[in-house]
C-alpha cells in the first residue's frame, strides 16, 4: 500500500535535488497579479451569466490553464 505522507528527510532531500537540477525561475508579482485579475474576470463573467458552480469552476480552471501556458512559453 502506497503512503502519501513523506518524512521530513525525504522532503528535505527532494528540495536539495530540485535546487541542484532545476533552473531558477522567478514569477514576478506583476505576473501573479495579472493571473489573479484574469481569474477574477472569468469568475465575474460566470456570475453574470448565471453559471452553475461546476461550470464556473471549469471556466476559471480553463483560464488558469491559459495563464500557465503563457507563463511557461515566456520562460
Amino acid at each position: 500500500m502506497k503512503t502519501w505522507v513523506r518524512s521530513s528527510t525525504e522532503i528535505s532531500s527532494n528540495n536539495k535535488m530540485q535546487k541542484e537540477t532545476c533552473h531558477p525561475s522567478l514569477i514576478t508579482f506583476a505576473v501573479v497579479a495579472d493571473t489573479c485579475d484574469c481569474l477574477l474576470a472569468q469568475a465575474g463573467q460566470a456570475e453574470r451569466e448565471g453559471c452553475c458552480y461546476a461550470l464556473a469552476q471549469r471556466m476559471i480552471l480553463k483560464e488558469f490553464g491559459h495563464c500557465l501556458a503563457k507563463i511557461v512559453e515566456s520562460m
